[in-house]
């Protein structure tokens, strides 16, 4: 089995595709930061500049509007061809570096769901689904931290989970769609499938070298992404997630983060294991290759209204893949009566769909010939 799993790991790997998406991808995640660390050091002494800049603006000596004249001045000077002093040039390219809070967000929201109570109430709603979402929601907002103003270096751009799936899928695709449909293509199948070793333990080292393959392509992507927060750093992980994503989850940044990538890393096995599936049901390297990307590509462009279309454009890989919104947004379903938040749910789906996919994997695999 060992030789068998070398050996399909030998083809993905000698695809040249690979390698050139890897040291394209590579290339554009990296220049960013490359260059943004030599604008730091062309302008200001060093990153620790930058953060006292930071904490300057984040300071009650500057309300948000005052920011926000500085920063159109500023944009002015730029259009009109004239010399930024340092904190122009701060304001204008690095005010993603921090946050300023101006309002009590988590009481306005919870003055908002008071409101919403007391007219459910009033209509004699209480036992209705949207009443307990309410409490549970006014639970979680409760037991968080107050919002303040915070400086952030990198964190923003080490967060940019949408981008980094969408290569995550390019690799997976590349490596995987024709891990059957390419043998059929080229009829080597019809050899593997008479030979000793054909069939169940050939098989099982297909689906064994995807997830391997896979996993790599999660070490690296993240890796690369890790590497671009290196100008300003990733300070303040300790402090609320909310601070960046309005998160109503009782996480810090560092925890955010941990747990959007195991997520992401899910549904980097769920892809992995649907783009293999799909090229043993097609046998056709062309459709292999297309069909992810419109698995991955169109919830997104066909987001239509209703609670049906809207609970599985929530629940398809996509979303597991990108990882970042599920811990952003509060949203819940009901269970049976029982309230469910959003992020069990997709784990909960997720593992169900990858056993599933394995059992018709497993089962499809047996009933292979080589007519």
């Amino acid at each position: 089995m060992i030789e068998l799993i070398k050996f399909e790991l030998k083809k993905i790997f000698s695809n040249k595709l690979i390698y050139i998406a890897a040291i394209g991808i590579a290339l554009f995640v990296l220049s960013y930061p490359v260059s943004r660390y030599s604008g730091i050091k062309s302008v200001f002494d060093g990153r620790e500049e930058v953060q006292e800049l930071a904490e300057k603006y984040i300071s009650d000596e500057y309300t948000a509007d005052d920011i926000k004249d500085i920063r159109q001045n500023a944009i002015d000077k730029v259009n009109n061809k004239e010399k930024l002093n340092k904190d122009e040039e701060f304001l204008i390219y690095y005010s993603g570096s921090f946050i300023k809070v101006n309002k009590d967000i988590q009481k306005d929201r919870l003055t908002e769901i008071e409101n919403k109570l007391g007219k459910l109430k009033n209509d004699n709603e209480e036992s209705a689904f949207e009443y307990d979402s309410l409490i549970k929601e006014k639970e979680m907002l409760s037991n968080l931290k107050r919002q303040e103003s915070l400086y952030l270096g990198d964190w923003n751009m080490v967060f940019d989970f949408n981008v980094a799936a969408t290569m995550k899928l390019i690799f997976l695709v590349l490596g995987l769609a024709s891990i059957f449909s390419g043998e059929y293509a080229s009829r080597v199948s019809y050899l593997n499938l008479s030979t000793k070793e054909g069939k169940t333990k050939l098989n099982t080292a297909k689906i064994i070298s995807a997830l391997i393959y896979g996993t790599v392509v999660f070490i690296f992507v993240t890796l690369i992404y890790h590497i671009g927060g290196f100008a300003l750093g990733l300070p303040n992980g300790d402090k609320s997630a909310s601070y960046i994503f309005s998160s109503i989850y009782n996480m810090s940044i560092n925890e955010y983060y941990i747990g959007t990538l195991a997520l992401s890393y899910l549904g980097t096995i769920a892809f992995s294991i649907l783009i293999v599936l799909l090229s043993v049901f097609t046998k056709n390297i062309l459709i292999s290759f297309g069909l992810p990307l419109a698995i991955y590509f169109l919830p997104d462009m066909l987001k239509l209204p209703g609670s049906i279309m809207n609970f599985i454009y929530k629940i398809n890989f996509t979303q597991l893949l990108k990882g970042k919104n599920i811990f952003g947004e509060y949203i819940t379903f009901d269970l049976f009566g029982d309230i469910l938040v959003y992020p069990y749910l997709i784990i909960v789906v997720a593992i169900i769909a990858l056993f599933v996919m394995l059992i018709i994997y497993n089962k499809f695999s047996k009933k292979q010939t080589i007519a």
